[in-house]
This record gives C-alpha cells, sequence and structure tokens, in this order.
C-alpha cells in the first residue's frame, strides 16, 4: 500500500470517527451509521472479546497472556474487554482521533 493510500485511509476514519465514532465500528442497516449508546457498544466487545478467549483457550490451552495488540482498534470497543484477560493491552488505529 502506498504512502498516500494509507493517508486517506486515515482521514476516511477520521471524519467517520467524528460523525459517529461507535457507528463507524458497528454499523447499521445498508452501512448506515447506527445510533449506540455507549455502554451497548461496549458491551459488544466485551462479548467478543470473551469469544475470542473462549477459542484461544480451547486451542492453546496453555498459552501465558501477557500482551495483546488490537490493530485497527477504533475507540477500543475491543481493548478495554482484552485488558480484563491480559496483563498489557495496546490499541493502534490508522485514524489519528
Amino acid at each position: 500500500m502506498r504512502f498516500f493510500a494509507r493517508g486517506r485511509f486515515a482521514r476516511d476514519w477520521n471524519s467517520l470517527g467524528e460523525q459517529n465514532p461507535y457507528g463507524a465500528i458497528l454499523t447499521g442497516e445498508a452501512g448506515a451509521l447506527a445510533p449506540w449508546d455507549g455502554e451497548q457498544f461496549f458491551e459488544t466487545g466485551r462479548r467478543d472479546a470473551d469469544r475470542f478467549i473462549d477459542t484461544l483457550s480451547q486451542l492453546a490451552p496453555n498459552v501465558r497472556r501477557r500482551r495483546a495488540l488490537d490493530f485497527g482498534c477504533g475507540v477500543g470497543r475491543v481493548t478495554r474487554a482484552l485488558a480484563a484477560h491480559y496483563e498489557s493491552v495496546t490499541g493502534v488505529d490508522a485514524a489519528p482521533g
């Protein structure tokens, strides 16, 4: 991917985040920016993280949960939830906002 494409990508996500940071992550019908209550939005992240941890525990039961990287974390919907399962969690996103 060329540099200018990453710049546009980041600008597009930043623009969506300014309009509706939760709805840009979990869209409604036909990609509409859905309205979200903050608590409900982050609850979906907790459910997704718990499902991930359950699967990880089945596939690699002895893996230590020291550090996790959430690439494309947005506002931290899943990042926050992973913090309950890991010693350290880092969220990285292309959009500066």
